[in-house]
């Protein structure tokens, strides 16, 4: 959905998709953010545009959105690094380093 500008409606697009699936399926999504480095996001934004690529980071309550009507699967919408956090003793990456929240909703 990164790629799909708010001027083309990504929550309604989603929502259609949503309304195809029976109870029960599940949407997977992960999407990048800028709440990080926006700075840096802001650069890569750009870079893109130059390329006639439309890209459009959003925050967490932006993404969260796209669960609406969904029932979260623990832990909810977080960084990816957190969603399920690597049990070894390797340093895992920062939120930052990531800037991507994910998250797993299932259609009641």
């Amino acid at each position: 959905m990164h790629f799909i500008p708010d001027a083309d409606n990504p929550y309604g697009l989603a929502g259609q998709l949503l309304e195809q699936l029976p109870s029960g399926s599940y949407l997977a999504l992960s999407h990048l953010t800028g709440d990080f480095d926006p700075a840096a996001w802001e650069g890569v934004a750009a870079v893109y545009r130059r390329s006639g690529v439309i890209m459009q980071v959003r925050s967490l309550p932006a993404v969260e959105r796209f669960f609406a009507g969904l029932d979260l699967i623990d832990p909810g919408v977080v960084s990816l690094p957190r969603w399920r956090p690597d049990a070894s003793d390797d340093p895992q990456p920062d939120d930052a380093a990531v800037s991507v929240y994910g998250g797993i909703g299932r259609k009641p």
